[in-house]
């Protein structure tokens, strides 16, 4: 599905107004849209009124259900960009430990084609969450 059509499926079947999304988020690898509201009173107004599945009807005529599910906290994998080197994970842990149970800090680093392993300054957080902060 295109952004595009992402899009149309998100005004015209979940009659969405822009006032109400802050943004969506897109999950490629796992095919899921994340929306974020401004209320979360209009959220549960949308997951009652839809009852949790959509259609969605391709160019090729193939169907697809689309699920419609409020996120869970589970596991996450949060990445956050541009650290400098020098910022030690604990920092890292001791910010995200307030959301839930740590897992591990890792970095990212380009492929090992090469003698030295080379940072792309990412560093990956994956947290068992148990709180989330809402901001609207």
């Amino acid at each position: 599905m295109s952004a595009f059509q992402m899009h149309e499926l998100i005004y015209d079947q979940m009659r969405l107004q822009e006032e109400y999304v802050r943004m969506i988020q897109v999950d490629g690898p796992w095919s899921r849209v994340y929306i974020k509201f401004y209320s979360n009173e209009r959220m549960q107004v949308i997951l009652q009124t839809l009852q949790s599945q959509l259609e969605y009807h391709h160019d090729n005529d193939e169907l697809s259900l689309v699920q419609i599910e409020m996120a869970r906290m589970g596991v996450r994998r949060v990445r956050i960009a541009k650290l400098p080197p020098e910022e030690p994970d604990r920092t890292v842990r001791d910010v995200f430990s307030k959301y839930g149970k740590m897992k591990r800090v890792t970095e990212e680093t380009w492929s090992k084609v090469h003698r030295y392993p080379v940072s792309k300054r990412i560093r990956v957080v994956e947290i068992s969450l148990k709180k989330y902060r809402h901001t609207c």
